[in-house]
């Protein structure tokens, strides 16, 4: 006897690949027998594209996995990740369900190959937030391909024996384990001032079977710009900052001793609408080695982040010194 599984999936339309499907590797179905102590079918090479045969009076257990890569986020915050978080240039423009993960209800119907339906389930899904081991942020310039590292930091159980698989819900970044208890991603960062937000997810095998651990990675993607300084030289560099509306802001150096601002810049002052703002930035250094700064704009009534810009410094003897 021929039986047709179909799977009936309102998301489908929206997927890359489907969320729910029938276990018919024999490698994954045999290791999920194995752990969790389901039936035994008389084969394990029984299922070929959704379509299993039976022998008369045979019965089989047939296991469905449900994986899903996208986000869950709570109705209030829906609105606010469609607008403002996208994590990769493709997302723009696309229906927020490419990315955000809902609640739905899955029909799975079992038909003869002749197209009789013999039975079938309705599968609820209640997607919920999964726990989060640790977050790890970035800031870094916008337009490079970079190389993020960072430590493999367990909250929900004791770390594994060996290195788990990695797998990652931003399909353009490129994961490997640097060594035992390190982790390295290789990725490029967008156009400012845009934010590449995704989970880092480590699994016990190919299969998905354990998550032994859930990263959630943030980039933030900042303008910037490199400076060649000589040493102990004052350098100018212009800072340009769209105006978005009238704001009464003030700039900030991570290491005002390195970069500061001369009058008016060094308090607080209007920020123009609809222009490139210029904001003039004194640079000088005393040290050879490299140096990165970060400069805030601040907005001071609101205390919101308006712009940022992270400069790397690379400063060499003064002809005076040489």
């Amino acid at each position: 006897w021929g039986f047709q599984i179909l799977i009936e999936d309102p998301d489908l339309k929206f997927l890359q690949k489907p969320e729910l499907t029938i276990v018919n590797s024999p490698a994954e179905w045999r290791l999920w027998i194995e752990k969790e102590g389901h039936e035994k079918p008389s084969q394990f090479n029984m299922i070929a594209d959704n379509v299993i045969l039976l022998n008369a009076f045979e019965r089989v257990t047939l296991l469905f996995k449900f994986l899903s890569m996208r986000d869950y986020v709570s109705d209030k915050q829906k609105f606010q990740t469609q607008n403002v978080v996208a994590t990769n240039a493709e997302d723009e423009g696309k229906d927020i369900r490419t990315r955000i993960l809902s609640g739905r209800k899955i029909n799975v119907l079992i038909n003869e190959l002749k197209g009789k339906t013999m039975g079938g389930i309705s599968i609820k899904v209640n997607p919920y937030a999964q726990i989060i081991d640790h977050v790890f942020r970035f800031f870094e310039q916008e337009n490079r391909q970079i190389t993020l590292t960072f430590p493999a930091i367990y909250q929900s159980q004791v770390p594994p024996s060996v290195r788990p698989v990695l797998v990652s819900t931003y399909q353009k970044a490129i994961m490997e384990w640097l060594n035992d208890k390190e982790i390295q991603i290789q990725i490029k960062t967008l156009n400012a001032p845009k934010v590449i937000k995704f989970s880092l997810l480590a699994y016990s095998d190919s299969y998905n079977c354990n998550l032994l651990g859930n990263w959630a990675i943030e980039l933030y993607c900042f303008a910037g710009f490199d400076l060649n300084l000589k040493m102990g030289q004052v350098t100018t560099a212009k800072l340009v900052m769209p105006g978005d509306i009238t704001r009464f802001v003030q700039c900030y150096s991570s290491d005002p001793g390195v970069a500061y601002f001369p009058a008016p810049y060094d308090s607080p002052f209007t920020l123009q609408p609809g222009s490139m703002n210029v904001i003039n930035t004194n640079f000088r250094s005393f040290s050879s080695n490299a140096k990165r700064i970060q400069i805030n704009c601040v907005d001071i009534n609101s205390k919101e982040l308006v712009y940022s810009w992270i400069c790397l410094l690379y400063t060499s003897p003064s002809p005076r010194d040489s």
